[in-house]
């Protein structure tokens, strides 16, 4: 698997009468299957970022984020 297989993304899932809820990613072309990991869900993409909040400075700021996903078998 490439490490860019990795990398926080989100992905869109419908309902489909008898079948339920199925996930597709866009991003990878694959329907949603164990490989995929679930960290958050919501109907409005501003309640499922990692991480938010605010901050101001009079003469501008920089701002890194950095994050690490480990996936182990169980």
């Amino acid at each position: 698997t490439d490490s860019t297989d990795r990398h926080l993304h989100a992905w869109a899932e419908v309902y489909l009468p008898g079948g339920g809820w199925r996930g597709y990613d866009p991003t990878q072309g694959l329907a949603v299957a164990d490989r995929h990991i679930a960290l958050v869900a919501s109907a409005f993409s501003r309640y499922a970022a990692p991480i938010s909040g605010s901050f101001q400075q009079a003469n501008g700021a920089q701002s890194t984020m950095t994050y690490q996903l480990t996936i182990q078998g169980m």
